[in-house]
């Protein structure tokens, strides 16, 4: 076994294997991992890879998410490390990219005529100034679980509009089912609530222009967003607390029956025992607005090649193989996402299905907030987030969040981004 890297923490379900130790050339990877199913795919993926190339000899690291987003910090800045990296598209790519840390792959793209394996939607999240910087590999949609046997239980149909939202909100909590579960000790996942409404009461445009700081968040059009958002909060809807819990903590009152929907990524596909799989349902978020496109939330993961790495032939083997739809299909069915390669099988149950058709039908889509946001407002603005479920004034939340858009925030936050 070889390592290149140490094992960022004794407590991580970090992972490394070298696979065809004989081999002349050798290849390092960073992969973030969500799940123990995500892990083993990898692992079978990456050795039918070092099968069909004995002569690159490739070593592949598995991280968990926090400690992965500060190795990956720290590579980029010392000039050294992994070979590739997993990384996320939107602005956290961006950022590295207009620094000079990540390399244009225009030549891989264009041998390989990846054009014809990728829409130009796709594309265009991994383009800066007409070049490409990374092969997308799969990407998640945010909707809202539900368990069927208590919409059942209740006569509660899916809402498509808000107003049948608040009011199945309302049935629920009148028969002390908490309607809402979530975690907010992340902080993150408060942002998807913030997404969801900004996009729906204000659209794509206004959205990407606030999270680039272009708009003050003293704006009118946020506060709406707010006003909607204390609207569950001051009835009640959500659970009691949720700064106490992670956010797969949070779900355990799903699985048990105490809640009965979360918003959230289908990456909550590989947490849903299997034995309740067929007990979730899976809805678009609520429209409230009818005359504002309906814009979804559908983070992208790619994988890139730092600066400090040759882009030679092993890399580019590499790198077509992680675009291929057959790597894309069998890891993605698996573990709750869809792939980005177009040919690539979607779907394979209910919830990927009904994500996949939300795609399809979407106005337009975005990465969520802390992976959009402008990268010194992002961590700290999903503080003031899940702050705001368990104190929401508006106004104190606003001027917050204006603040820290000026960079006027004096003592530093720490935040869990995801």
């Amino acid at each position: 076994m070889r390592k290149k890297l140490p094992i960022l923490s004794a407590m991580l379900l970090s992972f490394m294997f070298t696979l065809n130790c004989i081999a002349s050339e050798k290849l390092d990877v960073a992969i973030l991992v969500a799940s123990a199913n995500q892990r083993l795919l990898l692992t079978s993926l990456l050795n039918e890879f070092a099968n069909t190339q004995p002569d690159i000899d490739i070593s592949y690291t598995l991280y968990t998410d926090a400690e992965y987003k500060k190795a990956v910090s720290k590579w980029l800045e010392q000039g050294h490390g992994p070979d590739i990296l997993n990384w996320q598209a939107g602005e956290r790519l961006i950022h590295y990219v207009r620094s000079g840390k990540v390399q244009a792959i225009d030549k891989v793209w264009r041998t390989h005529n990846l054009d014809s394996q990728f829409s130009s939607n796709t594309k265009s999240a991994i383009m800066w100034q007409q070049h490409v910087y990374a092969i997308p590999v799969a990407y998640y949609y945010w909707g809202i679980y539900y368990r069927k046997s208590l919409f059942k239980k209740y006569n509660l149909q899916e809402p498509k509009t808000w107003r049948e939202f608040v009011e199945l909100s309302q049935v629920l909590k009148n028969n002390h089912i908490t309607a809402l579960t979530i975690g907010t000790r992340n902080h993150w996942p408060a942002a998807g609530w913030f997404d969801y409404l900004n996009l729906r009461i204000n659209g794509l445009e206004f959205h990407h222009q606030l999270l680039n700081g272009e708009i003050a968040f003293t704006d009118s059009r946020v506060r709406d967003v707010f006003t909607y958002w204390k609207t569950l909060i001051d009835k009640g809807f959500f659970n009691e607390k949720p700064q106490l819990l992670m956010w797969d903590e949070a779900m355990y009152k799903l699985f048990r029956k105490q809640a009965a929907m979360t918003l959230m990524g289908t990456f909550l596909n590989g947490r849903i025992p299997e034995e309740l799989q067929s007990d979730f349902g899976f809805f678009r978020f609520p429209i409230i607005k009818q005359d504002v496109g309906i814009y979804e939330d559908a983070p992208l993961d790619v994988f890139i090649v730092p600066y400090y790495t040759k882009l030679d032939n092993k890399i580019e083997r590499f790198m077509n193989f992680l675009a291929s739809a057959n790597f894309q299909q069998t890891l993605n069915k698996s573990v709750g996402t869809l792939s980005a390669n177009i040919h690539a099988k979607q779907g394979g149950s209910e919830i990927l299905d009904i994500s996949y058709v939300m795609h399809q039908q979407a106005a337009g889509t975005v990465n969520y907030f802390d992976r959009d946001a402008r990268v010194d407002m992002a961590g700290k603005s999903i503080i003031v987030f899940a702050d705001f479920l368990n104190n929401p004034d508006i106004e104190l939340t606003l001027n917050k969040l204006e603040a820290i858009r000026k960079n006027r925030v004096n003592e530093p936050l720490k935040s869990n981004t995801h």
